[in-house]
């Protein structure tokens, strides 16, 4: 039995390449001001947070002081999904814009959506595939 030591990194995983290393940042989950203009600079105009991640100033901070108008980025949130009424979502989505302060967001999607007060922590999986075509409903 022989052992493969070889090992393959991509060009676009190069730590020395700049937009490798803002992807890589800006996938930590928790980026600063810093990451979000560097990657912007490097050509991002879809800029994603949530409430979960605890990014949501940095992110902001990062879209207002970039020097790249507005309305030439996507900006996307995500409410929590524990949130199931009407005002706890409005108030939700007001701390969310208050948090990046935009005066608005692009996309504002329920994250992990669940019918259940708390989310799923684990996949569900069919029994067996005859039993997963059974459960679709044309």
């Amino acid at each position: 039995m022989s052992i493969l030591n070889e090992t393959y990194v991509h060009p676009r995983q190069r730590r020395d390449d700049p937009e490798a290393r803002a992807r890589h940042l800006v996938h930590q989950r928790r980026p600063g001001a810093d990451t979000v203009r560097a990657a912007i600079e490097l050509g991002y105009r879809n800029i994603d947070t949530a409430q979960a991640y605890g990014n949501e100033h940095g992110v902001g901070e990062g879209v207002r002081s970039s020097g790249v108008r507005r309305d030439e980025l996507f900006v996307s949130t995500k409410l929590a999904a524990e949130i199931k009424d009407h005002d706890r979502a409005v108030a939700a989505i007001e701390e969310s814009l208050a948090t990046l302060g935009l005066d608005h967001v692009d996309l504002m999607l329920i994250h992990a959506p669940s019918a259940t007060s708390t989310p799923r922590t684990t996949a569900s999986t069919p029994s067996s595939p005859s039993t997963a075509a059974s459960d679709v409903t044309p």
